[in-house]
């Protein structure tokens, strides 16, 4: 078994299930960041460089501002850039006391 491409098509396969739970529940916010996203995963698993992810990062941002999710995915960015910044200074806080 090729581990890799079975982990990118399980997360492929949990967004399909997640879109369908989320369009019988109507559940509007699971069924749209479903369908949003289920098909990254098999788009990172064929992305080798640095400008092929940087490309799918800008197809993705477009493709949030027709789709109504532009709100949720500049949350999402402005999080993790949060993250990194809390990580940097926690590794600087470290190597203070080193």
């Amino acid at each position: 078994m090729n581990h890799k491409e079975f982990l990118y098509f399980i997360l492929y396969k949990a967004f399909i299930v997640l879109r369908e739970e989320g369009h019988f529940l109507k559940n509007k916010k699971t069924f749209w960041i479903s369908d949003f996203l289920h098909n990254l995963p098999m788009e990172l698993k064929g992305a080798n460089s640095i400008e092929e992810f940087q490309k799918i990062f800008s197809t993705l941002q477009e493709s949030a501002s027709y789709e109504g999710m532009k709100k949720w995915f500049d949350s999402i960015v402005e999080d993790f850039d949060l993250t990194l910044q809390m990580k940097k200074n926690a590794e600087d806080s470290s190597s203070d006391t080193d």
